[in-house]
Order: C-alpha cells, then sequence, then structure tokens
C-alpha cells in the first residue's frame, strides 16, 4: 500500500543482524518455513483451498468453517445487501437440508444456535460451526456436507427473502449506532475512492427491498465459487481421513466457465498529515486515534521467520511507547485514559498495515493532549529507548513464548482457527508453536538494543500517510473543535508537557510470608470431588481440578457483606466506586506499572463489590501460579491511594456524566435499571457535583475495608491438577489477616419491582429504532431441581423463541437467574430491538410461546432437544474451570448444592416445566419498558409523563 522503504530496510536490517540468512535480503528468495506436521492443506482441482489441523487441545471437538475471499466492497446498488441477507439465508434451506433442519441437527449433537456464528466483512465472510463432537464419523461427514451447502448450495427464493427483508432492515438500524457512523465517516474521508465507502446503511435501505431472488442468486453464483473458498477443519480429527473426504464431497462444485475477476483495492498515499474531526449527536465520549500506515509486509516474506521477528518488535515498541505515554499522564496529569496501541489491518481493509495509538480525553484536553502524545514520539525517535527497557521486553517475551511452547497440547481449536484463516486471507506461515520457538529462541537473545532503537525509529519517524481522527459529541459547545487546530497541535511541540526519560520496567513486588499456617480441617467431597481446606486464620479454600480443561488456573475469593454496608454507594453507582477500588497502588506501586506487569506475566486480578458480597477474581498459567497468589496477597494486604490514576479518573467521570444523556443505549439501560427496581434512590447514578465532593482517601479507605478480613472469605482455585499446588496455595492465604468471625449480609433496602408495569417513551434519534426489555420474576425455592428448569427456560426460549423472534428483532439477549438476595426470587429477562412497528407483534411472540409452555401444548420432541442439549452442556462442564467456580460459590457461601448430572436433567417433566413458567408468567411480576426512537422535534421530558401522554400525543 503505502510505500516506507525506511521501515521495511528496519526490517532487513534485523534478519541480516541475527545471522538467519547468508546473504543481505534485497532481491533474494525468502525461505518458506515448513508446514506443522499437524496440519494438511492443498487445493482440489476446481480451485479450492482447504486447511485441516489436528489439535488434541479440545479433546473430542472440532471447528467447522467455510472462508470466502469475499465481502460487502463487491456489493454495487443493485446488489447491496446481498452477502448479509445470504448469511441470513443459510439456515432457512439448502438443496440437501431443508427448511431449519441444519439447526435441528446441530443442536442434536449439543451445538447450539450461540455455536453457529456468521461474519460478513467488506472483504471476507467467515460461516463457523464450532464445538462439533466428533466421536463419531457421520458427525464429520454432516458438518462437511453443511459447510458444502453454504458454499454453494442456498435455496435463494422470493418468498424467503420478503420474510427476511423486515429482519435485515432492523438489523442494519440496531447496529448504524454512533459508533459505527463515525467509523463509515471516517473510511470516507480517508480513502474515499475505495468500495468501502458504499455500505449498507439506513440511507439506502430501499436497496434491500429492490433486491429480488434473480439478482442474489446471479451474485451468490458469480462470487461465492471455489476459487475463492476455503474449508478449514479444526480439532481432534484425523487429517487424512479428513482430506479425503474434503476432495470427495467438494470436488463436485464445478469450476466456473467464466470468472467475474476481483479486483483489489490498494489505497493511495498521501503526503504529510490527514487530520479530521467527526462528530455525531448521540456520541458521549471524546476519542483520538492517532494512525500511522505503513506497507504492508510483502507476501514472499510472510512464509518465512521474518514475521516471527516482526512480531516481537512491533509488540516491544507498542508496549513501551504505551508504557511511556501511561507514565507521561500521571507524570503531568493529564486527563487522558484507556490508552491502547494496536497494528494490522486496519477497518479490516485489505492492503493496509496500519499502527494506532487511541485514548479517550476531555474537549478541553483535545490539543494538549494531541501535542503530548506528538512529543513522547518524536523523543523516542530522537534518543530512543533504554537499556533496562530493552530487556525487559527480551525478558516478557521470551516468558511468553516459554509459556506457549509448554502449553501448547492444552490450546483451544480457536487459536488454530484464527491461524489458519490468517494464513488463507494473507497468507502467513502454518509453521509450529515449536517451530516459531526454536527460532525466536536464536533469534531473541541475538538481537541488540541498537536494533530495538532502529526499528523504533523507522516506525515512528515517518511524516507522511498519518491519520489523526478525533471524534467528539455534535454539540454546540464543541463546534470550536477543528481540523487545522488538531494538526498544528500535532505537528508544534507540547511546550506543557515533560518528556519521560526512559523507564525501566518495575521489579515484580517482594512478598514476604512470615506467618506459621496451620490446616483446621481438611476433606474431600465424595461426589463433586473438590478438596475443602479450613485455615486457622478462618478462610477457606476450595480446590477442584478440571481433567482435560484448558491451561489456565481460574480463581475467585468470595465473601458476605456487600456495598449495602458501606452508606452512599447504591445499584446505580458501583461501578463508579468498583473503579476506584481496582485504581489503586499495589504494594505501592502505580496502577499503571502493576497492570503492565500483570498483563505480561499472563495473569490479571480484580476486585468488586456487589450488593450482597465482597469478590475478587483472577487467573493465570499454571506456571505463574506464584506471581498471582502474589498479586492476591497484595490485594487483600497492600492496597493504598494513587491520587494521580484517581483525578484522571475523576475527571473522566465528570465528562461522562455530563454527556451520558445524549447516548440511546445509556438512557434506555437507565430506564430499566429505574423500574426494574423498588427503590428509585437507590439506582441513582452519581451527579457531577457528587463526583466533585467525593474525599478520595476517606472513600478507598472504606471500600478497601471490606478486605481487611481475608478470613471471611472463601478462596476457590480450579485448573489442571490444582490440588497438587495445595501446600503453596495454603501458604499464601494462610498468611492473609484474619479471624474466625464471619460477617453476614444485612438486607438490603432494595428489591425487584412488584406486580405488572408497562412503560413506553420516546426519545429523538438519529436512526430511529426500538429498544425493549421485558422482566417476569416471582418467588423461588433455591433448589437443585428450579436451577435445572431455570437453566430449560433460558434454552428453550433462546432455541425456539429466537427462531420467531429474529423474523422481526435484532439484538436479542435472553437471560435467566436464580437470586436468593435480598429474596428468593426467579427472573427471566428479554431485550431486543426492533422498529417501533413491529413492537406489539414480538410482544405478541414471545406470549405466545410462553403460554404454549404453561398449556403443555409444544411438543415432547422439542422438550426433549433442550434438555439433550442441556445434558451435553452438563457432561462438558468439567472443561470449564469458571462454571465450576459459580457452582462451588453457591454451594459453599449460599448453602445451595445444585449439581447435577444427566438423569437429573432427563428426569425433569413437561409437567414441571410448565408448572415453573407458569408460576412467574402467570402469577409473577412484569416489568415491560419500551423506548421508541423518533425524529420529531418532542421533548423527552414531557414523553416521561408515562404512557398517558404518549397514547393522546401520538394517537397510539
Amino acid at each position: 500500500m503505502i510505500s516506507n522503504r525506511y521501515f521495511l530496510r528496519g526490517l532487513f536490517i534485523l534478519v541480516a543482524t541475527t545471522f538467519l540468512f547468508s546473504q543481505q535480503l534485497y532481491g533474494q528468495v525468502v525461505a518458506k518455513l515448513p508446514d506443522d506436521p499437524r496440519v494438511k492443506h492443498g487445493k482440489t482441482a476446481n480451485g479450492l483451498s482447504y486447511i485441516i489441523i489436528k489439535n488434541e487441545g479440545d479433546k473430542g471437538f472440532a471447528h467447522f468453517c467455510i472462508a470466502q475471499k469475499v465481502g460487502t466492497a463487491l456489493e454495487d446498488n443493485s446488489t447491496r445487501g446481498s452477502l448479509l441477507m445470504l448469511e441470513q439465508l443459510a439456515t432457512k434451506g439448502t438443496r440437501n437440508f431443508a427448511g431449519n433442519s441444519i439447526t435441528e441437527y446441530l443442536k442434536q449433537l449439543g451445538v447450539n444456535n450461540n455455536k453457529i456464528t456468521f461474519d460478513t466483512d467488506i472483504d471476507k465472510t467467515i460461516y463457523t460451526i464450532k464445538d462439533v463432537p466428533v466421536g463419531r464419523q457421520n458427525t464429520i461427514d454432516s458438518s462437511l456436507l453443511i459447510l458444502y451447502n453454504w458454499m454453494c448450495a442456498i435455496n435463494i427464493d422470493e418468498e424467503d427473502m420478503i420474510r427476511e427483508r423486515s429482519l435485515l432492515r432492523t438489523r442494519v438500524l440496531s447496529e448504524w449506532g454512533a459508533e459505527k457512523r463515525l467509523t463509515h465517516q471516517q473510511i470516507k474521508e480517508l480513502f474515499p475512492s475505495s468500495p468501502y465507502t458504499n455500505t449498507l446503511s439506513p440511507e439506502n435501505l430501499n436497496s434491500i427491498r429492490n433486491l429480488n431472488s434473480k439478482d442474489l442468486r446471479t451474485f451468490y453464483y458469480d462470487w461465492c465459487r471455489p476459487d475463492l473458498q476455503c474449508v478449514v477443519v479444526v480439532g481432534d480429527v484425523d487429517i487424512a481421513k479428513v482430506e479425503t473426504q474434503i476432495k470427495s464431497i467438494f470436488a463436485t462444485i464445478p469450476k466456473p466457465i467464466k470468472v467475474k475477476s476481483k479486483k483489489n483495492y490498494t489505497p493511495q498515499k498521501w503526503e504529510g498529515i490527514k487530520s479530521i474531526v467527526l462528530k455525531d449527536r448521540e456520541y458521549n465520549q471524546t476519542t483520538v486515534e492517532i494512525t500511522f500506515f505503513k506497507e504492508p509486509l510483502k507476501e514472499e516474506y510472510r512464509n518465512s521467520n521474518l514475521p516471527y521477528i516482526q512480531d516481537y518488535m512491533d509488540d516491544a515498541t507498542l508496549f513501551l511507547l504505551e508504557a511511556r505515554l501511561r507514565d507521561g499522564v500521571l507524570k503531568n496529569g493529564l486527563p487522558i485514559y484507556d490508552i491502547t496501541t494496536e497494528r494490522g489491518e486496519w477497518q479490516n481493509i485489505p492492503n493496509t498495515n496500519a499502527y494506532t495509538i487511541s485514548y479517550h480525553t476531555v474537549p478541553n484536553n483535545l490539543y494538549s493532549s494531541v501535542s503530548f502524545v506528538s512529543e513522547q514520539i518524536h523523543q523516542i525517535v530522537k534518543k530512543g529507548f533504554g537499556k533496562e527497557e530493552f530487556n525487559s521486553t527480551i525478558d516478557l517475551y521470551w516468558k511468553r513464548l516459554e509459556s506457549e511452547y509448554d502449553n501448547r497440547f492444552t490450546f483451544g481449536n480457536d487459536l488454530y482457527m484464527q491461524r489458519a484463516l490468517k494464513s488463507f486471507f494473507n497468507g502467513y506461515t502454518l509453521a509450529s508453536t515449536e517451530m516459531n520457538f526454536e527460532i525466536m529462541k536464536k533469534v531473541l537473545f541475538a538481537l541488540t538494543h541498537e536494533n530495538l532503537n532502529e526499528y523504533a525509529k523507522a516506525l515512528l519517524e515517518q511524516q507522511d500517510n498519518i491519520a489523526i481522527t478525533c471524534k467528539v459529541p455534535q454539540t454546540n459547545e464543541l463546534n470550536d473543535i477543528t481540523n487545522e487546530k488538531v494538526q498544528l497541535a500535532y505537528t508544534e511541540s507540547s511546550a506543557n508537557s515533560s518528556y519521560i526519560e526512559s523507564q525501566q520496567l518495575v521489579a515484580w513486588p517482594m512478598v514476604t510470608l512470615n506467618k506459621e499456617v496451620s490446616i483446621v480441617k481438611e476433606e474431600d467431597d465424595e461426589i463433586t470431588k473438590e478438596k475443602v481446606i479450613t485455615l486457622n486464620n478462618g478462610a477457606k479454600v476450595i480446590l477442584k481440578n478440571i481433567a482435560n480443561g484448558s491451561d489456565t488456573i481460574n480463581f475467585k475469593a468470595i465473601s458476605k457483606g456487600g456495598f449495602s454496608l458501606i452508606k452512599g454507594v447504591n445499584i446505580g453507582n458501583q461501578q463508579f466506586f468498583n473503579n476506584i477500588l481496582n485504581m489503586s497502588k499495589t504494594s505501592d506501586i502505580a496502577v499503571s506499572d502493576i497492570r503492565r506487569l500483570y498483563a505480561y506475566n499472563h495473569i490479571d486480578i480484580s476486585s468488586r463489590i456487589t450488593q450482597n458480597c465482597e469478590e475478587v477474581v483472577g487467573y493465570s498459567l499454571p506456571n505463574n501460579l506464584d506471581k498471582l497468589l502474589d498479586a492476591i496477597y497484595l490485594t487483600f494486604s497492600e492496597r493504598s491511594e494513587d491520587e494521580n490514576a484517581y483525578e484522571i479518573y475523576k475527571q473522566q467521570m465528570i465528562y461522562l456524566t455530563q454527556y451520558s444523556s445524549i447516548a440511546p443505549d445509556v438512557i434506555f439501560a437507565d430506564s430499566v435499571n429505574y423500574y426494574n427496581n423498588s427503590n428509585k434512590q437507590y439506582v441513582a447514578s452519581p451527579t457531577v457535583s457528587e463526583i466533585e465532593s467525593y474525599n478520595y482517601k476517606k472513600l478507598l479507605s472504606e471500600l478497601n475495608s471490606r478486605f481487611e478480613n481475608g478470613g471471611d472469605f472463601i478462596f476457590i482455585f480450579t485448573g489442571k491438577d490444582i490440588t497438587l499446588q495445595k501446600d503453596l496455595i495454603v501458604k499464601y492465604i494462610g498468611n492473609l489477616r484474619g479471624s474466625s468471625q464471619k460477617e453476614n449480609w444485612v438486607i438490603a433496602p432494595n428489591y425487584r419491582t412488584k406486580g405488572n408495569i408497562q412503560r413506553r417513551f420516546l426519545i429523538k434519534m438519529r436512526v430511529p429504532r426500538s429498544f425493549v426489555n421485558i422482566t417476569f420474576s416471582a418467588p423461588c425455592e433455591l433448589q437443585k431441581e428450579d436451577y435445572i428448569l431455570a437453566q430449560i427456560t433460558k434454552e428453550y426460549i433462546r432455541e425456539f423463541f429466537n427462531e420467531e423472534l429474529d423474523k422481526v428483532a435484532s439484538n436479542l439477549k435472553i437471560e435467566s437467574e436464580l437470586e436468593n438476595y435480598p429474596e428468593n426470587i426467579f427472573h427471566f429477562n428479554a431485550i431486543f430491538e426492533t422498529d417501533s412497528s413491529s413492537v406489539n407483534s414480538t410482544l405478541r411472540i414471545l406470549d405466545y410461546e410462553l403460554g404454549k409452555i404453561c398449556n403443555q401444548t409444544i411438543s415432547q420432541r422439542d422438550f426433549e432437544k433442550v434438555k439433550h442439549s442441556l445434558s451435553h452442556t452438563y457432561s462438558t462442564h468439567n472443561r470449564d474451570g469458571k462454571m465450576w467456580i459459580e457452582y462451588l460459590v453457591l454451594k459453599y457461601l449460599y448453602g445451595n448444592d445444585i449439581y447435577a448430572d444427566n438423569a437429573d436433567i432427563e428426569n425433569i417433566t413437561l409437567k414441571q416445566f410448565a408448572d415453573f413458567v407458569s408460576n412467574f408468567y402467570k402469577k409473577g411480576n412484569s416489568v415491560c419498558i419500551i423506548m421508541d426512537g423518533t425524529t420529531a422535534d418532542v421533548q423527552t421530558e414531557r414523553l416521561l409523563r408515562e404512557n398517558e401522554f404518549i397514547r393522546d400525543y401520538f394517537k397510539l
């Protein structure tokens, strides 16, 4: 794409420096790396590519995928919306699978709808079936046949298209929020002559109505053809057998006699800097993106070891750049937050290679923030990184490589699927993890401090092909923000910020354990096999081995109490206070430094206070368990104020609070929260004046007090062979301050709303649509049978009601939960978006489906399918450490042992299901909140007078 010979020269110098080749790369053919022996790939006679990867990390399961080098950029005025329409028709009938028999068959295997994913992008289309059980040969045959039908045999007729048009329209409207609108504007500004500016949007929705079956069929056969497609199978399969099957099944697809030429767009370079200010009246943040566009690595190099070296150099440069920026933000007290750096294709546009720095700020700091980033970049180019910084990147990158190498046999199928897709779409190597490790073992320690600085200079010093994008709310106060001022801020060094000298990565905090720890009681559960240990400081430790699970150790500590014991904290502002809780120093190390340490040691830990509990959650790889335990110990015992981090966060929250009311999704979420809780004062979000009045030191002290007694907590660890680490875990947890005195819950001054409530109101939207949230609730016993019925309810509605709803609604979310605080209650929640004319019909579909369950008129066959699907989930329960943690919390904190096996599920009858649903649907509470968008100039305040005014004014 954009020429930058100095940048590529930096790569060539690196390769020469590491002695990988005997000659300079200029004009030479780069050696291709051998494929992973667990990979088979090739092409059939009709041009179809295939990639098969053997992976036993997900024992007994495989992913099946059809990838196509076809995207929405191929559509013109007469075919716009074709690929999204094909995506929707893919499960509505094909040559070998009538109606919805594809999803029906997969359900029988235990593959639910959420495991069938469709990704249609501007230049690529990916259909995937995940986690297919492949113990029987016929499931592999059938899965490949489904891919075959998607590739060339989707039924396309006018009747099906008529049914799908309304959903497609609703889907486009629901996705066309402020972020997507601004991204679309950004593409048009930077690459105005590209085909990526012509996308399906609310402005051209008539194209869906005009799209007919003949034109769609022509588009399908023109572009969905073998030479642009690839079959990918990843998982616990015999790769030789699958290769034979692929050649047998897919060879029957004819090779087109005449093919349309697919032209790849090459973005044009520009001189200097393009600065653009984008505004949207529903965007409630101020975002800055600074992007350096580079020439992508040439295809002939992508199968060599060069991408491995570039990966380290990019990773190290961006890591240190981000660290410098974060340090500078704190040193200068700048209201800049959520700093991220990323690389790769820009907005998924092929033939682009972009390095982007993005962050949020406040409007009155926009120019100074751009100037600050420019100054830091300029000084890095001029002075480079320090030797200590370089050494830290080598050390951390090597640890990551070692971890990946040591745990390579436990990788999930998702990782290998991404590797296969990167090979098909971009031509990157299919070499093994072992090959990567051996190459970088030689390369990494041959690199020098000078190599890194030369590379960073080549990457950051360019003067052309830079884009600065500022996304801001469209309000009168921000009208003076201009492209020219943004560009000037970048080109002129900041006089108000100080350069951050080279920073050595902070040392891992030292933990000293002096207490004598003893085990008061130890026992093993006979049924679920977890080990339960009570320590002399009162803490309870639970260790659960996860057989055949991932390599991740998951952790949760939880106790009774919650924010109901803290004055001023409630449901509406708890997230604000939890962010403060996690914005504290650890062992006197700034939050930015400690987060950096955690990220590069592949651990994470965070705390939160809910209405009734205190929680600390985290994870690590097995070889970093000692560091996770360090982090747990320090979180409970050495957390203190980080004034700089708090002041920046405070400015951020004041700004977001001021602009929160312009975003429709925020307004709707607040409305749902308001009406679904009985105590309206207990759901209030913090105001600007409240935020300004908080005493940070006092506030953090009170929040930390909820974690002072480690003996009040239950500590749960799940992972493969985690019980072998018992002595180490006991040593750390036993050293926490604690006593055997346990705290209990208090009755929170808030309950779920009772009775039947319906509220419908309107707000102005740029793209009008309707948001709907309906919640049913009822008293419920917290027993094993009820937990199973709650899961069956959720699965049934998701699977069967979803098939009806997706004709008129989008963004459907179905949730259900049994709660025992502050009352024993079951609640069922459905959220979706649609157009205003379809709201009532959609709600009627929900009523009809729930009524059928209550009247026991659903088919026994459908009911058995849902139970079979749930049984499959339970049978694979042992693969998921997080699921086990939630079960153990219910068992040991709440006293509800809801462990169930397949027999318990199979014993549930249709009458039990009907009685359970009737209890909340016919006898329980109902809260229905509807927010309609309108472009009419109507004052929202008047509309909030509830249904009476709305009915009269709009004659509803």
